[in-house]
C-alpha cells in the first residue's frame, strides 16, 4: 500500500460522427476497475477531470467508460496499462 499518489488531470474526447452531432452526457474514469471520476462533455464533446490513482503500487489497467446518449452510443476505451508507485 502507498501511502501518498499525486492526482493526475485526464482529459477525453468522445469523437463525433462525421456530419454528425457532437456527443454529450458523462464518461466515467476507472483505474484497476475503481471509479475515480466523472467528468461531463462541453458542447465539443471533451471532458476533464483530476483523478488519484488507488494506493496500490504496481501495473494498473486505466480506462473510461462513456455513458451514451440519444445520437451515441455507450462505449468503453481500450485499456491502458499504468505505472503506480516506486
Amino acid at each position: 500500500m502507498l501511502d501518498r499518489v499525486e492526482p493526475i488531470q485526464v482529459k477525453v474526447t468522445v469523437s463525433k460522427a462525421v456530419g454528425g452531432l457532437a456527443a454529450g452526457g458523462t464518461v466515467k474514469l476507472y483505474w484497476n476497475n475503481t471509479l475515480v471520476g466523472t467528468m461531463s462533455l462541453n458542447g465539443s464533446g471533451v471532458g476533464t477531470v483530476t483523478a488519484v490513482a488507488p494506493k496500490v503500487a504496481g501495473s494498473l489497467p486505466l480506462y473510461a467508460s462513456y455513458a451514451g446518449n440519444v445520437n451515441y452510443l455507450a462505449e468503453t476505451s481500450p485499456t491502458v496499462v499504468t505505472k503506480v508507485g516506486p
